[in-house]
């Protein structure tokens, strides 16, 4: 009796490894998902989506209970439906009527933070800034440059980073300039042509030349020292036009200047 009582303890102690299994591959989905949770949870935070980032955090402390404990059991097969259900139908419900209550462009649309960085990206080609024509070199690991010509013909090499310097064939790694005054070769770059240049939406973001006077691609012909057109100063909140000097007031998710012009992100 003393041996087979023994025995069935055992077996009732022991984990078998079809019990092992499934936990410890329902243990890992738990630290997948909750590894993504918190990656999301830091960018929410980051980007300001702080109605997002609440209900990310109920989400992931309610798939953390259905998935530890034994009593939820029945409702983690529930799990995904449950989750889609909040996230799409339960959330928006909550979010509009909070809308509702709120001015729907303080920050609903998108962050602070955000409208503020798509604000800076603006420029404008100051009296003193320069305007060329271009043509892009790109290597194959994705690095690029370019061959500038001002109103008189001279031409410039613009690197990111470095002043603009004059070579001559032969120097810098450049090849026979052709009929139009444009190399046609650049030692470890490949020469674009027109369409391929206008299909490339990172040029127009590159700051070649050296900093504090970088040259950026304007339009499909025009390169210029292009300048910030408007400079935040976070202590007062408000945004300063470099070109006309007005200064933009923060009203309510806004930025206003004395005659009721706003600025659009």
């Amino acid at each position: 009796m003393t041996s087979l009582a023994s025995q069935n303890y055992s077996k009732t102690r022991i984990p078998s490894s079809d019990t092992v299994i499934p936990h410890l591959l329902r243990l890992a989905i738990l630290v997948a998902i909750d590894a993504s949770g918190i990656w999301l949870l830091s960018r929410f935070l980051s980007l300001g989506y702080y109605p997002l980032m609440a209900v990310t955090l109920v989400i992931l402390i309610f798939v953390n209970i259905v998935l530890i404990r034994r009593q939820a059991y029945p409702i983690r097969w529930m799990v995904v439906g449950l989750v889609l259900m909040i996230m799409f139908t339960i959330y928006p419900i909550f979010f509009t009527v909070w809308v509702s209550f709120t001015n729907y462009g303080e920050g609903h649309l998108i962050t602070k933070t955000q409208a503020i960085d798509q604000i800076l990206k603006a420029k404008y080609l100051p009296e003193t800034g320069l305007a060329f024509t271009w043509t892009a070199y790109k290597t194959p690991e994705g690095v690029y440059t370019l061959w500038l010509q001002d109103a008189d013909g001279n031409g410039y090499l613009a690197l990111v980073g470095e002043p603009l310097t004059q070579p001559q064939p032969g120097e810098s790694g450049l090849g026979e300039l052709d009929e139009n005054g444009i190399p046609k070769t650049i030692d470890g770059y490949q020469r674009l042509n027109v369409f391929e240049a206008a299909a490339d939406q990172s040029l127009t973001e590159i700051q070649f030349g050296e900093e504090g006077r970088s040259i950026q691609v304007r339009s499909a012909r025009e390169a210029a020292e292009l300048a910030p057109l408007y400079v935040y100063d976070p202590d007062a909140d408000t945004m300063t036009n470099q070109e006309t000097g007005v200064v933009y007031q923060n009203l309510r998710g806004t930025f206003t200047d004395p005659n009721g012009d706003q600025i659009r992100p």
